[in-house]
């Protein structure tokens, strides 16, 4: 989420499209063949989107609120 900082404006911060992804690679490719992928194995190389739109007419920072490795 959007966590808007103390002092800024008071517009509505909205976070939509919020993503996670493991990060991996081809190792391999044969003729004919299906792609071998290698994925980490240790859980934690993700990567992360999120679209934060302001719904009001000023600027207005923020930190990112949430997450964290499970």
């Amino acid at each position: 989420m959007a966590h808007p900082l103390p002092g800024n404006s008071d517009d509505w911060l909205m976070t939509e499209r919020v993503g996670k992804h493991l990060l991996c690679e081809i190792g391999q490719v044969t003729e004919n063949g299906p792609p071998v992928y290698s994925c980490v194995q240790t859980g934690r190389d993700y990567e992360y989107r999120a679209f934060i739109h302001n719904d009001g007419t000023s600027g207005c920072r923020f930190q990112l609120e949430g997450g964290g490795v499970t």
